[in-house]
């Protein structure tokens, strides 16, 4: 690549807002590991993006885009390259198609790595496949059979997976205009996602992957459409308030695009939820009269609305809209549910959602709408989230729940012990595990305690007569089978 440019191309990376799914910076050099996973990472997602080139570049900091240079010359750097070329090559399979340049720019020693995708089939950089996520990659689920599955849907007829496809039953008037502004609106006020100016509506659409040959996406219609139930009859949120499973007080659905669906159930659930005002750390109910300065005032829900806005966010981002089910909301006195159509990646179970994990979602370009409007963040991390948010309440993390065929269940507690009281109440892992489990299934046995926490019968029988001596757990029945223990409610809680 010539010096002219090379100076062309790195004032077009440098006039994008920030790094993105084919494009990382980096300060100075690289580990050769670090870098085969960058490699893989943007050589498979530029093909999902629909990119004709990723790039890596070294001499640039990735959070300022000052550009720092390297340590590299350019006669080392080349030589440099070519035996990074040649290591790559033996380490990625397929490999793609890479070339490095090395110039000077603002009077500074830059390297850049321009890939060139490859679309057959993902790479994998020491039989892993990695996908950027944002500006952040991370491992794709190469359970057997998924990756295949993944990458074909992905990919196929450049119309990916099922948001991703052009819906030949509508046309560009089934969007809405207003909905359409409202959301370049969200991606300018986010700042993830740059819509370059001039570029009429229908093309901003295209850059977006939102319509394809003409046509509206699926994800289009979902996000922007006038009617979205029209074509999904299924696309959108029931919620009801429970006395108990069988005892509804009210219910409403929402409809409309999925933007305002979710802003639609939050404020319906702010109408439910209970508010308390917050005193320099202290909590008094909202119909109190309060005197104090309002510099000294703040409110807490029942549930924080930030973990709200994740599970309901989570829920018709990873939905299966080809069932025949809906997203439901359910608030109860003690709890929350979000009934999600749907099933976990076979590589995921409801005990790992609590921690970091990779992400997959079913409808990748709603995902990333969500993301670019800031309504959900890295993938990966909504659960975590969720728990952040939910333990700045006191309150305890949320569970999840997949014994209902193809339904995904997030359940939210109103009240309760959060992980790190329980901890510093000097409780065990099996105790821990117990009260989450109570929290959900409401009683246990002994038995049913020895098999859940793999401990023998008198472990469990001195386990359990300290979570009653504590008066956390209550006993029913004396002794024998008929004996079973449940959860108190929480002293001091209102």
């Amino acid at each position: 690549m010539q010096e002219s440019n090379l100076t062309k191309l790195l004032d077009q990376l440098l006039a994008l807002p920030k790094e993105s799914e084919w494009l990382e910076f980096k300060h100075n050099n690289s580990d050769p590991r670090e870098i085969g996973e960058y490699v893989s990472a943007l050589s498979n997602s530029a093909v999902i993006h629909r990119q004709e080139a990723a790039y890596l570049v070294w001499g640039i900091a990735d959070d300022t885009k000052e550009v720092v240079g390297t340590t590299f010359n350019p006669d080392n750097a080349r030589q440099g390259g070519q035996a990074l070329e040649m290591w790559l090559s033996q380490k990625l399979r397929p490999a793609p198609h890479f070339q490095f340049a090395v110039g000077t720019y603002c009077d500074k020693s830059v390297v850049v790595m321009a890939i060139r995708p490859l679309k057959e089939e993902p790479v994998k950089f020491d039989r892993v496949a990695y996908i950027r996520v944002g500006s952040h990659k991370t491992k794709l689920d190469d359970q057997p059979g998924k990756l295949k599955e993944f990458w074909t849907q992905a990919i196929a007829g450049n119309s990916g997976g099922w948001d991703q496809r052009k819906e030949d039953r509508a046309t560009l008037d089934d969007l809405d205009s207003i909905a359409i502004e409202e959301f370049f609106e969200r991606l300018e006020r986010a700042g993830r996602r740059e819509i370059p100016k001039g570029l009429s509506t229908e093309s901003a659409l295209e850059k977006l992957q939102l319509v394809v040959e003409g046509k509206p996406t699926r994800a289009a219609l979902l996000l922007l459409g006038k009617e979205p139930k029209r074509f999904y009859p299924t696309a959108y949120i029931k919620a009801g308030r429970f006395k108990s499973a069988t005892s509804i007080l009210d219910d409403r659905e929402f409809t409309g695009t999925l933007f305002q669906q979710l802003d639609s159930a939050i404020g319906w659930l702010q109408e439910r939820m209970t508010r308390r005002l917050i005193f320099n750390g202290s909590k008094e109910s909202s119909a109190k009269k309060i005197s104090h300065s309002p510099m000294e005032r703040g409110e807490e829900w029942s549930y924080p609305l930030l973990a709200l806005r994740e599970a309901i966010a989570n829920a018709v981002c990873h939905r299966d809209y080809s069932s025949n089910l809906v997203v439901s909301i359910r608030l109860f006195d003690d709890r929350l549910e979000i009934w999600n159509p749907g099933t976990l990646p076979s590589d995921l179970s409801p005990a790992v959602l609590l921690s970091e994990h990779p992400s997959h979602p079913p409808n990748m370009l709603i995902a990333e709408c969500f993301y670019n409007t800031r309504i959900i963040e890295r993938w990966g991390t909504g659960t975590v989230r969720m728990a952040e948010a939910l333990a700045g309440q006191h309150q305890p993390p949320p569970a999840f729940d997949v014994t209902t065929q193809n339904v995904f269940k997030a359940i939210l507690f109103a009240s309760g012990y959060s992980d790190a009281e329980l901890v510093e109440m000097g409780l065990n892992e099996r105790q821990v595990s117990v009260v989450r489990y109570l929290q959900v299934n409401k009683t246990i046995t002994s038995a049913q305690y020895q098999e859940l926490t793999g401990s023998s019968k008198p472990t469990a029988s001195r386990d359990l007569s300290e979570l009653v001596a504590r008066q956390i757990v209550a006993k029913l029945g004396t002794t024998g089978k008929g004996t079973s223990y449940h959860l108190l409610e929480r002293k001091g809680l209102t």
